[in-house]
Parts: C-alpha cells; sequence; structure tokens
C-alpha cells in the first residue's frame, strides 16, 4: 500500500520533445506505481507538437502547464513547482536520458537519511565524450572548488526533495545547472546517489558549447555570492584594492620599459568594473520584490485550462 503521507509531484520541464512524452509518461506510470503521485508537465513554449500530445494524457495524475513562450528550463522548473501539490518533489529531464526507475530510490534514500534532496550523478554519461562529457567534467570541478559543494555532477536535472527545500532556492535566471548548490547554499543537507543515463533517442539537445561561457559567469557569481551576499562590500573592496595594485604595478612596470599603458590599464579597468557591475545588478535584483520568471499561457496568467487534481 502507498504512504499516504507521502505525496511525490514530478516536474518535467518540455521544449520540442513530442515524440518522448509517451514512453516518458509509461515509465513513469510503471516506476511510481506504489507511490502517490502527480506528473507536471511544463511545456516551455515549445514549436512542435508537444503540447497537443502532452493534453491528450491530463487526468487526475497528470497535468500540463503551458508557458506564454520559451523561458528556459530554470523558469519551466520554478513554474510547475510552483503548480506542484505534493510534499515532496522529483525533477527530470523530458528527453528520456533520466531513468524514471531511479525515483523510488531516490526517495527512500531521502525518507531514511532525513535529509533535503537527493541529486543525481550521471557516472557513466551516454553523451557525447567532447562537446558534453568533458566540458561537463571540466565545470563541476570548477563548481566544486567555486562554491564548496561536494557534488559530481550539478548538473543533473534528476533530483528528489522536499518540497520546502524546493521553494526555499531561487529558481532566476539559468540556475538549473546549479540547483544542488543552491541548496547547499541555502544550507539544505544535500547527498548524491549514482544514477542510470540512457542516450537520446528522439528529438535534438537543446545544448552547445556556447553554454561553457554561461556556466563560467554563473560560476562567478556563485562564488561570490557564497562569500560576499551579505556583505558584498567586502567583496567590491578587495577587488578595487587588487585593481589598484595591479594598475599601479603595470604603470611602472610600462614606464620602466617604455610601452604605452593606456589600453592595458583602460582594458583592466573596463574588465573589473563590467563583473562588478554584473554582480551588483544580480543583488539588486535578488533582494528586490519577487516576481515570476515566466508567463502562464492563459490571457489573464491563472490557471484556467491547467488540468486539476
Amino acid at each position: 500500500m502507498p504512504d499516504r503521507n507521502i505525496f511525490l509531484s514530478v516536474v518535467i520541464p518540455l521544449y520540442n520533445e513530442a515524440e518522448n512524452i509517451p514512453p516518458l509518461l509509461e515509465a513513469l506510470q510503471r516506476a511510481l506505481a506504489d507511490i502517490r503521485h502527480e506528473i507536471v508537465l511544463v511545456d516551455d513554449g515549445s514549436k512542435d507538437s508537444t503540447a497537443d500530445i502532452a493534453r491528450r494524457y491530463l487526468s487526475n495524475t497528470i497535468r500540463l502547464v503551458e508557458l506564454d513562450g520559451n523561458f528556459g528550463q530554470t523558469a519551466a522548473l520554478a513554474a510547475g513547482i510552483d503548480m506542484a501539490a505534493g510534499n515532496y518533489i522529483a525533477t527530470l529531464d523530458g528527453d528520456m536520458q533520466n531513468d524514471p526507475a531511479d525515483i523510488p530510490r531516490m526517495l527512500d534514500l531521502l525518507l531514511a537519511r532525513n535529509i533535503d534532496m537527493v541529486t543525481g550523478w550521471r557516472k557513466n554519461r551516454k553523451d557525447s565524450r567532447f562537446f558534453r562529457c568533458m566540458p561537463s567534467l571540466i565545470a563541476n570541478h570548477v563548481i566544486r572548488l567555486a562554491c564548496g559543494a561536494p557534488i559530481h555532477d550539478s548538473g543533473c536535472t534528476l533530483k528528489v526533495m522536499t518540497a520546502a527545500m524546493a521553494r526555499r532556492i531561487e529558481w532566476r535566471g539559468q540556475m538549473h545547472r546549479f540547483i544542488p548548490v543552491l541548496a547547499h547554499m541555502a544550507g539544505g543537507h544535500v547527498e548524491e546517489t549514482e544514477v542510470v543515463h540512457h542516450s537520446r533517442r528522439h528529438g535534438i539537445s537543446k545544448y552547445g558549447m556556447s553554454r561553457v561561457l554561461k556556466v563560467s559567469g554563473d560560476v562567478v557569481l556563485l562564488w561570490f555570492l557564497r562569500h560576499y551576499r551579505d556583505r558584498p562590500m567586502y567583496g567590491f573592496g578587495r577587488v578595487g584594492l587588487g585593481l589598484l595594485l595591479a594598475d599601479a604595478f603595470l604603470v611602472a612596470l610600462c614606464l620602466a620599459t617604455g610601452h604605452d599603458f593606456d589600453l592595458i590599464t583602460a582594458t583592466l579597468l573596463l574588465g573589473v568594473q563590467l563583473i562588478a557591475l554584473g554582480i551588483l545588478a544580480e543583488l539588486v535584483l535578488r533582494t528586490g520584490p519577487a516576481k515570476k520568471n515566466y508567463v502562464l499561457k492563459t490571457p489573464d496568467n491563472s490557471l484556467r485550462g491547467v488540468s486539476r487534481l
């Protein structure tokens, strides 16, 4: 018999995953047969028939949230979590590379350990070694060093967490790659477990090498938030002092060698100023009034048209 005190909401962001919906839902129903659950599909402005196919499966346990445009995976996860009714939440990709059969085991681990989040580790990842695996390996190593979270695979979407933990996390920007880190920074107890990872069978990957720059910027921001969120002046002061010292050294060096130092100084100043302004803007955003980072596809942005339990 299912434990009536456990109600699991499975949140799945979808973008152009029409072919994957039927096998994904079938696999979920098998995996969650002994768990009281709901499935919250979030269509993130798909251009194909994803939403149309998802509507065919709506029921008391399968819901569809449609966003009015492509807001990104973080926003789609935020929307699904906002609509979720469960006291525990699982998240996974809609591309069938995560295995729903891992969810019950992860939930059992979460309950047995009485922790806030269990995150998946795709130790034997079935992706391109050069374009996906190597950049991910490097990024995860940098994240561990910069953010202090002992996680091997921050980018794995497959996670199980308490609803309370899910709602403590700031789902902003493109921070879905850093959810375990954000939970760790929020004081949550996060553990990692190996999960199965499959090759993609249908559709195409939405990721490319362009994400390297995005991840690099996010790592800098997370490092700053970890150390200076409550005292940003300390961070800016150290950067400013370091800039003055470096600038003085460069000027002295150029004077001694007869080189023109105007361009070096201007470039250094501009780079540091841009980083500082970016961090300052993020701090203003995070301390301002809470604002949804998505819009529902309904005339008045309400839940009308969304299948309810």
